[in-house]
């Protein structure tokens, strides 16, 4: 299956997946949420309106965003009782009357009640009988511009069933509340709430009723929103898809297109050559250093294996000629053919092409022998040609020649094969310098080994480095600079042999591409 169409099946799993937690929230957890926050916010606002009536506002309309809110203010002696509310205001003459012991009664029951502690029923009941009373007294008294008014005072203080129940609180240190409530089934929640304030010689009270919402009134409202919920959902759904597969899978697909490209010929490297620093574009990079290093390698593969089969060939050839002549040796002395009847002189003869084929194979095998791994660390140049030169004291002091060794220095490298190439540099010069002569080496920024007295033909200056080209004057075998040049390129080094002068130049430089 593409990358794009299982990017759109995961985005529309994800989308079914958000639309059950909405649903689900909508449907359960929110309507709760928003009648707890009513309940809340409603008993907030009769809160700020008591507390505002107590601190002397005298118009509840003012201050009031509820319309059956009623403030009574009552003196601790309960001679008057005072009524204030939206439309409504006027007062009651209690003094003398029977009236004075219910509010005593009603006193007496609300101070003994603790903060946050629910009544009991014993004095629930007696509030409900004192209520009662006040409520009688209050519809026969209280006058405004003559006409009797109908309060439902009692009806706060009334318990209708199993379902009413009772909260407590006490708000501050002279602030308690009473909120009383009725849950009716396949109805509203009906909730009074009493608040009074000891204060100034006077008892401040307000009453207040409201109804809560019922979560069921809320569900079809919550439901009929659901099918704009899903279309939002699957236009999200479209656009998110679209924009992922724009940023995501074309790049990748790029970089697929860009590895088909790659296994027949060389791809257009700016075609993944993606902006900015997340994990498609450090891909991407990578991607392009990995197929220019393949390419590298493979073309360094294919010159040694190209380099390896001409060197066969080579070797090949230069080894059928002594064999050739070893046969004929043996042909010779084995058959009593004419001089090779003195198969004493024709021995020592036949041992020294054998001498020769198999320092010529030991060579060889130098230019073939699996490398392990190299280990580059900083070595001492001037120390390391000592050592090497001290190999080539006899053999240099059997042609009186003269190695002036100059400068210092210091080069991060495998140390066992630039000693390799030295040693090979060195037997080089040695052998092909005349007697009497010297040996210059300089170590500096560049290592070079000037030998006098020496030159390379001009027919063979070009290719001195090619296996087995030598001086016709000389019997090396032509291996020694070949096998030097092989073990400088696995170290990182540039070797130069060029005539200069009366003498021959041999330079060693780090790569520039190293």
């Amino acid at each position: 299956m593409k990358l794009g169409k299982k990017n759109l099946i995961y985005s529309i799993l994800l989308a079914v997946t958000i639309l059950i937690i909405i649903v689900s929230y909508l449907a359960f957890l929110l309507p709760n949420l928003y009648v707890d926050n009513n309940i809340e916010s409603i008993t907030e606002e009769i809160k700020k309106s008591h507390f505002e009536m107590v601190d002397g506002a005298k118009d509840l309309r003012k201050i009031s965003k509820l319309g059956n809110q009623v403030f009574i203010e009552v003196d601790k002696g309960f001679n008057e009782i005072k009524l204030n509310s939206i439309g409504l205001k006027g007062k009651v003459d209690i003094s003398g009357s029977e009236i004075q012991q219910s509010l005593k009664r009603i006193e007496e029951i609300s101070l003994k009640t603790g903060k946050n502690r629910k009544m009991d029923d014993k004095d629930e009941d007696k509030i409900e009988r004192e209520a009662g009373k006040i409520e009688n007294y209050i519809q026969d008294n209280f006058k405004i511009e003559g006409i009797k008014s109908d309060l439902k005072f009692s009806e706060a203080f009334k318990r209708p069933d199993k379902n009413s129940y009772t909260e407590f609180k006490k708000l501050n240190k002279d602030t308690v509340m009473l909120s009383l409530g009725y849950r009716e089934e396949n109805v509203a929640e009906y909730i009074n709430c009493i608040l009074i304030t000891a204060e100034d010689g006077f008892y401040k009270v307000s009453l207040d009723s409201f109804i809560a919402p019922r979560i069921e009134d809320l569900l079809p409202v919550v439901l009929s929103s659901i099918p704009m919920i899903v279309l939002v959902l699957i236009l999200l759904v479209i656009v998110v898809s679209s924009l992922y597969s724009r940023r995501i899978v074309g790049p990748i697909v790029k970089i697929q297109r860009f590895s088909e490209v790659s296994k027949n010929s060389t791809p257009n490297y700016n075609s993944i050559n993606f902006d900015g620093e997340d994990e498609i574009a450090t891909l991407s990079k990578n991607i392009v250093e990995m197929d220019k290093s393949l390419r590298k390698n493979i073309e360094k593969l294919r010159v040694e294996g190209e380099r390896k089969e001409v060197f066969t060939r080579s070797a090949t050839h230069e080894l059928k000629t002594p064999i050739a002549a070893s046969i004929l040796l043996c042909d010779g002395m084995i058959n009593n053919l004419g001089k090779y009847e003195d198969r004493d002189k024709y021995l020592r003869v036949l041992k020294s092409e054998l001498l020769e084929m198999s320092s010529m194979v030991s060579e060889i095998l130098l230019t073939t022998k699996e490398v392990g791994e190299l280990s580059f660390r900083d070595i001492n140049l001037r120390d390391t040609f000592e050592k090497e030169i001290s190999k080539y004291k006899l053999k240099a002091g059997d042609k009186n020649l003269k190695i002036n060794l100059n400068g210092d220095g210091v080069l991060n490298t495998d140390s066992e094969i630039f000693s390799r190439v030295v040693n090979n540099i060195l037997e080089n010069a040695i052998n092909y310098t005349s007697e009497n002569g010297f040996i210059d080496i300089e170590i500096g920024k560049e290592i070079s080994i000037y030998n006098e007295k020496a030159t390379i033909p001009a027919d063979i200056e070009k290719s001195i480095m090619e296996p087995f080209v030598s001086s016709t004057e000389n019997k090396s075998k032509g291996l020694g600079l070949y096998i030097a040049k092989y073990y400088s390129n696995l170290i990182g080094l540039d070797i130069e042999v060029k005539n200069k002068n009366k003498g021959v130049l041999t330079v060693l430089r780090r790569r520039k591409d190293d």
